[in-house]
């Protein structure tokens, strides 16, 4: 998300600074021979104003074309992975720990997001475990704080849950659903 709000910053910045001191004072493809001229910011093409040049003629133009080559072949194109989408895709979550519960009860991501959660206890000894990503907290006691981040690779409903004694046994619980 914090890479959204600056490339926004960025585009309103460029936008402020072309409003404000205009656009560039030159607009000259380099691949032409067309010759261009300032006049009081307003430009004029030279070419079009002389009445013997051909511009239906595609005798300059290179008119073969490549072929289109589709996804998947060696052109070099790669499919974002989940490890991609996971650095654009962050989630942070801050659960209190307290005896026999989760200030969560439900947690919803999507595959392929970057999950981070931030354990506090205010009671007891506690920590965070989900099974289905290998991700959990260490054990805390009450006043600490502890984090786990992991990428929610795979679609489905999980239980996470505390393991310390029977503290999973006695209900607390949760579940962590990937979308």
């Amino acid at each position: 998300m914090k890479i959204l709000y600056v490339f926004l910053f960025v585009v309103a910045l460029v936008s402020v600074y072309y409003f404000v001191a205009g656009a560039p004072n030159y607009i000259v493809p380099s691949d032409t021979n067309t010759e261009v001229e300032e006049t009081n910011n307003t430009y004029t093409d030279i070419a079009e104003a002389d009445e013997n040049t051909d511009h239906n003629s595609d005798s300059d133009m290179n008119t073969e074309m490549e072929p289109q080559r589709s996804l998947g072949d060696d052109s070099g194109m790669e499919f974002p992975t989940i490890e991609d989408k996971a650095i654009l895709n962050k989630k942070e979550y801050t659960l209190d720990g307290f005896n026999f519960g989760f200030s969560m009860e439900e947690i919803r991501v999507k595959v392929g997001d970057t999950v981070t959660i931030n354990l506090t206890v205010s009671d007891g000894f506690h920590d965070w475990v989900v099974e289905g990503f290998d991700a959990a907290t260490k054990q805390i006691k009450a006043g600490d704080t502890t984090s786990v981040t992991f990428v929610a690779d795979k679609a489905g409903t999980y239980e996470y849950y505390c393991s310390v004694g029977q503290h999973r046994a006695n209900g607390m619980v949760g579940k962590l659903i990937v979308e």
